[in-house]
């Protein structure tokens, strides 16, 4: 009876193990993306935080105590809660910007700007830094309540007004502190990054996400027709 020739297993050549990586996931020094599940989970969760404490505000104090006003700070800081229905800043001067769907499509656009921005300075680094994951948590947590603002309460709910000058909410504490630091960072960074390149991320990721709600819509047709 004929023996099987054994082959051992040392004659064959190990299998790789390196992970395939496309070449649309690598930043744009080479390296490819982490993980964004587990990048951004400690960001949601402050900004998720950041928004319930603006809004527990407005529901709590605010909200209740709408026509009643008085100091903290003689001369400098009150207590004036009122609803600005002009929706944006922009608004106050330019009747169109205060429109609903005008203000949501800003808001919106604003969202996508800070996250497209955060993203491409993700792809850049090799570990975040507090001031730039900050400004990116402050300033999405602003925007989103902003979007929150405009489309439940139909304007900002304001409720600090400095010396007779105007009236602001902790979204607007929000936006300003994250809108400084990006400022700030803008200049120190200013030979790092580069518009065009952040162009071409964005259009890179605007293009992934395209093809993805393409795919899926064609699986929903698809599920469907069967």
């Amino acid at each position: 009876m004929r023996r099987k020739a054994r082959v051992s297993s040392c004659s064959l050549p190990p299998l790789s193990r390196k992970r395939f990586v496309p070449s649309w996931s690598m930043a744009t020094d080479g390296r490819p993306f982490r993980s964004r599940k587990r990048l951004l989970s400690p960001a949601v969760c402050a900004i998720v935080a950041l928004v319930v404490a603006d809004q527990a505000v407005k529901l709590a104090l605010v909200r209740p105590l709408l026509g009643i006003s008085f100091p903290f700070v003689e001369g400098v800081l009150a207590f004036y809660p009122k609803v600005n229905e002009n929706l944006t800043w922009g608004g106050n001067f330019i009747e169109p910007l205060s429109l609903p769907a005008v203000a949501i499509a800003m808001n919106v656009l604003v969202i996508g700007l800070y996250a497209s921005g955060y993203a491409f300075y993700r792809a850049n680094v090799r570990s975040a830094r507090p001031v730039p994951a900050a400004a990116f948590c402050l300033g999405m947590a602003g925007s989103v309540c902003g979007l929150l603002d405009r489309t439940l309460w139909g304007g900002s709910l304001d409720f600090l007004q400095v010396a007779g000058w105007f009236v602001f909410d902790v979204k607007d504490c929000y936006l300003v502190a994250s809108l400084g630091m990006f400022v700030v960072l803008a200049l120190r960074h200013q030979d790092e990054f580069s518009v065009s390149a952040y162009a071409r991320f964005s259009k890179d990721g605007a293009l992934r996400v395209a093809n993805r709600l393409r795919s899926a819509i064609r699986k929903g047709g698809s599920t469907g027709s069967s």
